[in-house]
């Protein structure tokens, strides 16, 4: 049990971290998937200390993790509609290309 609230957890840094990052990379021709997953990791922690914190002072227990968990996954919602259906690939590949996509990275 413990493990799935961690694995809870880690996913819900991610998702918060990855909707912030995908806002910053959503208008740029490349990034990597390691760099990536790092801004996920520091943003959504960031995200996250900041929503507990400021949650923290009206709600507490169930309804402050039910909070942050929903503005994080609003935060991952957001960002992939700034996108407007742009694709952002995060390995350049044949399959990642499509033709008249918003990003040409094949060249």
């Amino acid at each position: 049990m413990i493990l799935v609230g961690l694995g809870a957890a880690i996913l819900t840094i991610f998702a918060a971290g990855f909707g912030v990052t995908l806002s910053i990379f959503a208008r740029t021709n490349r990034f990597n998937l390691v760099e990536c997953a790092c801004l996920s990791w520091l943003l959504g922690s960031g995200i996250i200390s900041l929503l507990l914190w400021i949650g923290g002072t009206f709600c507490s227990g169930l309804v402050l993790q039910a909070v942050v968990t929903i503005a994080c996954l609003a935060a991952l919602r957001v960002a992939r509609k700034a996108e407007s259906g742009c694709e952002v690939p995060l390995l350049d590949t044949e399959e990642s290309c499509r033709v008249g996509s918003c990003y040409n990275r094949c060249g």
